[in-house]
C-alpha cells in the first residue's frame, strides 16, 4: 500500500512539473465543481441571444474579459486575462487556489485590446483521461472526422460575439514558433502564417476545406497532450461577419 501511494505521489509531481495536471483526488473534484457550478453561471451569466453579463462575471474577478465556447466539446468557460502565464495554472476564475486552474489569455495580451491582436492565444489544462473538463475534450481534434464536423470557436466579449473557423490542429511542443507572436510585424507575412499552419497541421484544412480563408484574426487554443511532453494547438481564423 505504501509503495502504491509513493508511486502516485511521484506521478503527481511529474505532472505538476510539466504543467499538465491530471487530477484524481476528491478534493480537486470539489474545487472544480465549485468553479463550474451551475449556480455561479446562473448568477453571473445572462444568455439572451449572444449576451453575457460581464458586469456580473467581473464581480467574481475583474480580470474576466471573455467567454469561450467550442460546440461539440465541453469547452464553455469564462476567460481571464493574466499578468503572467503561471498564476492561472493553479488558480481558478475567482483567484482562489485550484488545481484545475482557469482558462486564460497569454500574458502579452494583458494590456492589449483584443482588436489589436493578430493571434489570440488562450490556455487551459488537459486534466487527463479521467476528467474531460477544462480543455480536455480538445483531444477529440486528433480525429479528422471530429475536426471537420466541429470546426467553430466562439468568443464572447463586452463588444459582442466573434466566430472563428478552425483551420489547423497541431501536435507540437512549447518551443513551437507559433507561440512567438500575438501581432504580425513587418517581417511576418500573413500568407507565411497560413502556409505554416497548413504544413504543420495534422489535418489538411487549408487544401481540402478552406480555399480562401481571407485575412482574419487568429485564435489559438493551447493545452497539453496526455503525455505532458507535447502540446495540442487548435487554431482558428475569424470569420467575416
Amino acid at each position: 500500500m505504501k509503495k502504491h501511494k509513493l508511486i502516485r505521489i511521484v506521478i503527481m509531481l511529474l505532472l505538476i512539473s510539466s504543467g499538465c495536471l491530471m487530477i484524481l483526488d476528491e478534493q480537486s473534484e470539489g474545487i472544480m465543481k465549485r468553479i463550474s457550478d451551475n449556480g455561479m453561471r446562473q448568477e453571473a451569466v445572462n444568455r439572451k441571444g449572444n449576451g453575457i453579463d460581464f458586469a456580473g462575471l467581473q464581480k467574481i474577478n475583474g480580470d474576466i474579459v471573455a467567454w469561450i465556447k467550442v460546440p461539440g466539446t465541453k469547452v464553455d468557460y469564462p476567460v481571464v486575462k493574466a499578468r503572467d502565464n503561471s498564476f492561472y495554472l493553479s488558480h481558478g476564475i475567482d483567484g482562489s487556489y485550484s488545481q484545475y486552474g482557469a482558462v486564460f489569455m497569454d500574458q502579452r495580451m494583458y494590456n492589449r485590446k483584443l482588436n489589436e491582436t493578430d493571434n489570440v492565444i488562450i490556455y487551459g489544462h488537459n486534466m487527463g483521461h479521467w476528467d474531460d473538463s477544462m480543455f480536455g475534450t480538445l483531444m477529440n481534434y486528433k480525429s479528422s472526422e471530429f475536426s471537420f464536423s466541429n470546426d467553430r470557436i466562439y468568443l464572447y466579449t463586452e463588444n459582442g460575439k466573434s466566430e472563428y473557423r478552425i483551420i489547423s490542429v497541431m501536435r507540437t511542443t512549447s518551443a513551437d514558433k507559433w507561440y512567438e507572436f500575438i501581432s504580425l510585424d513587418k517581417k511576418s507575412r500573413y500568407e507565411d502564417k497560413l502556409r505554416y499552419l497548413e504544413t504543420n497541421s495534422i489535418h489538411r484544412f487549408l487544401n481540402d476545406k478552406v480555399n480562401n480563408p481571407g485575412k482574419g484574426q487568429f485564435i489559438t487554443l493551447s493545452t497539453c497532450d496526455y503525455d505532458g511532453r507535447y502540446k495540442m494547438l487548435i487554431v482558428g481564423i475569424k470569420s467575416n461577419q
